[in-house]
């Protein structure tokens, strides 16, 4: 597991991550004729998005799907399709056909994607949270896509569950922050295993976790 330390971490773990992702996503390309790269929305994968949208790949293979999503309308800023729109799909990766798994009122549409992704980043949370999955969600839920609640926000969500984002070709996840860092370190109190303990280990080798403390 990768820790980067100091006031430049975050830029250097997010280099180190799109070059992960790139090297993923150029194996996949070779053994098929598109692919499916998973995304978050939030603040973390900010510097990944402008690193791997410069990437030299075949992205016009790509189909990009974010990890989750609020349940609001389609013009609503807080909307993650938007924001990976405007961070991720720019420069060699506009070429890229970005999936959302909200119709344009918010409701839950799943794409017509395969089983699983190839490639997959995700960010983990305050509370180790990852995509919408909380410590409260149901981890064994059959569906592809499940609808959750934060648990200090109101707002409904919508997020693929653990089996489709555990079951990516390569999964990336970010720690990013020494607080976020402590907590993945520890086993919480409650003796339960965090959401993305418990992804992790679903997703076995895999996996790959890259932690920024500044």
């Amino acid at each position: 597991m990768p820790v980067f330390e100091g006031p430049d971490a975050a830029r250097r773990a997010s280099l180190f991550a799109a070059t992960l992702l790139a090297q993923a996503l150029r194996q996949a390309l070779r053994r098929r004729g598109r692919v499916v790269l998973a995304v978050p929305g939030g603040r973390s994968p900010t510097e990944v998005f402008r690193a791997l949208a410069g990437r030299p790949l075949a992205w016009a293979r790509c189909d990009v799907v974010v990890t989750d999503e609020r349940r609001v309308g389609a013009a609503d800023p807080r909307r993650n399709d938007r924001l990976v729109r405007r961070g991720l799909l720019r420069g060699p990766a506009a070429r890229a056909r970005l999936h959302g798994i909200a119709d344009r009122a918010g409701r839950p549409r799943r794409p017509a994607l395969p089983a699983r992704p190839d490639v997959c980043l995700l960010a983990m949370g305050d509370d180790g949270h990852v995509a919408s999955l909380f410590a409260h969600t149901a981890w064994r839920r059959p569906d592809d896509l499940i609808v959750a609640r934060a648990p200090a926000v109101p707002q409904a969500r919508i997020s693929w569950n653990y089996r489709w984002l555990a079951g990516a070709g390569t999964l990336v996840v970010l720690v990013f922050g020494a607080g976020k860092a402590d907590l993945f370190r520890r086993r919480p109190p409650s003796g339960a295993p965090l959401p993305v303990h418990r992804l992790l280990a679903l997703a076995g080798p895999t996996a790959q976790v890259v932690v920024a403390v500044p």
